[in-house]
């Protein structure tokens, strides 16, 4: 599994270099709202993760790696917690950047970087959806699946905070949900993000393991 990580690690290693320009640009186009860190920690593993694959589809590298005595499950759990070893390091350019700027007083508001269970929770549905779908297609048949999910996400989310604001008080079921989150303390719902995050993760990674054992290179 270590090995496996600093592969992919090692392989993008320059990435990193355009890790850090894409930081500052977050820090900048979003200081405003506060968006800066959390767009970093997210975008990093959407970068990484799929450079990586792309890098094992182009290499056929993924077929070498099947040969070789390593239960497929691991090879798919690599996958899983690469995830969030990239978000970890996003965090880390992130912070860097913050103090380097701070460092030069450079006229920019940076956000204060903290990692919010709602980040976690929709790391875990965003690649706990696609990754299934890569393990079936391989890269290049779902980039664009992809490349829809991402985007998908950011005016889904846009559109989703427009529709509760506009129907919120007129429909039973939005307000039922809403009331039942304002009752509960912070700590109750972060929780249950949590809970809600590592469910869905295990239960992608198990039909992942599955349509890996059974597809054929």
């Amino acid at each position: 599994m270590y090995s496996l990580l600093l592969k992919d690690i090692l392989v993008q290693k320059k990435q990193f270099l355009y890790g850090i320009l894409l930081a500052a640009i977050y820090s900048f186009a979003f200081s405003s709202n506060n968006l800066g860190g959390v767009l970093t920690v997210f975008v990093f593993p959407y970068i990484f993760v799929l450079t990586a694959a792309s890098y094992e589809e182009k290499n056929r590298s993924e077929i070498v790696l099947a040969s070789l005595p390593i239960k497929r499950s691991v090879l798919v759990m690599e996958k899983y917690v690469s995830v969030f070893l990239f978000a970890v390091l996003g965090a880390i350019e992130y912070i860097i950047v913050v103090g380097i700027g701070n460092l030069l007083q450079l006229p920019i508001r940076f956000s204060t970087l903290t990692i919010e269970p709602v980040l976690i929770f929709g790391l875990a549905v965003y690649y706990g959806i696609y990754l299934p779908f890569y393990f079936k297609f391989g890269y290049i048949k779902t980039r664009w699946i992809n490349f829809v999910m991402f985007f998908g996400l950011f005016f889904g989310v846009t559109g989703l905070i427009s529709v509760i604001n506009k129907y919120g008080t007129n429909s039973q079921v939005l307000n039922s949900l809403i009331t039942l989150f304002k009752n509960q303390s912070n700590t109750f719902v972060a929780n249950e993000l949590i809970i809600m995050a590592l469910l869905i993760y295990a239960l992608s990674y198990m039909v992942s393991v599955k349509i890996y054992n059974s597809r054929e290179f």
